[in-house]
């Protein structure tokens, strides 16, 4: 199966590299990219690597953890910067250059890497029991649990949280100080978003899956 390049992955693609990514590497989670900064460093891997593969992203620093690079220290010191990732893939091409040299009749084949479902449901464990709130919480880890068959909600719970997803996303965009933009949003809201662009579309769509999953970690943790 061919490869999806970062130029096409979706951005719930790329945050469950980094995130692994960061485990793997020790960073504490207080210390995580803010959305904001992980919108800034998704939007820099898509234009400089945008035909790389999210497995070759996780392959580079699977091999530095591995000590097969030629970096020396993975140790991020608390900031997970874009020059700290430069540095591990320019690494990790030039260990991919030096295989080829070795065996030129056959290009080297790509180290990939695909979590388990022990792993998955780990993940979604951990977090149920860190009690974050659910803007917090990575939308991954609903889409996990969702492809796991650990959350079954009914069609009009469905519609209930998508609906709260809508007023939270109304909300935020007023508190931005954006009044053409809140209107902008308004309108689509009354005439039932039928022109409504890709971009509010992912944004309702990411907080309806926060959202899921907090509702699912309350029911499991008893809160509601």
């Amino acid at each position: 199966m061919k490869r999806k390049p970062l130029e096409k992955s979706t951005d719930i693609e790329i945050q469950e590299a980094l995130m692994r990514i960061y485990v793997w590497i020790g960073l504490r989670k207080q210390h995580h990219p803010t959305d904001f900064e992980a919108r800034i460093l998704m939007e820099f891997l898509r234009d400089t690597y945008p035909k790389m593969a999210k497995d070759e992203l996780l392959a580079a620093f699977k091999l530095g953890i591995q000590g097969r690079l030629d970096v020396t220290d993975l140790n991020p010191f608390d900031q997970f910067s874009i020059p700290y990732l430069q540095k591990i893939i320019f690494s990790y091409r030039r260990f991919v250059a030096n295989l080829w040299r070795e065996t030129p009749e056959e290009p080297p084949k790509q180290i990939e890497y695909k979590m388990t479902k022990e792993e998955k449901l780990a993940d979604i464990e951990e977090y149920r029991t860190m009690n974050l709130p659910a803007s917090r919480i990575p939308p991954y880890i609903y889409e996990w649990a969702e492809e796991l068959g650990l959350i079954n909600f009914t069609d009009s719970e469905k519609v209930a949280i998508y609906s709260e997803s809508i007023k939270i996303r109304e909300d935020q965009i007023r508190a931005d100080g954006d009044r053409v933009e809140w209107k902008r949003f308004k309108h689509m809201k009354e005439n039932h978003f039928q022109n409504i662009n890709p971009a509010e579309t992912s944004a309702i769509n990411l907080i309806f899956k926060r959202l899921a999953i907090k509702k699912y970690y309350d029911t499991i943790n008893g809160n509601q």
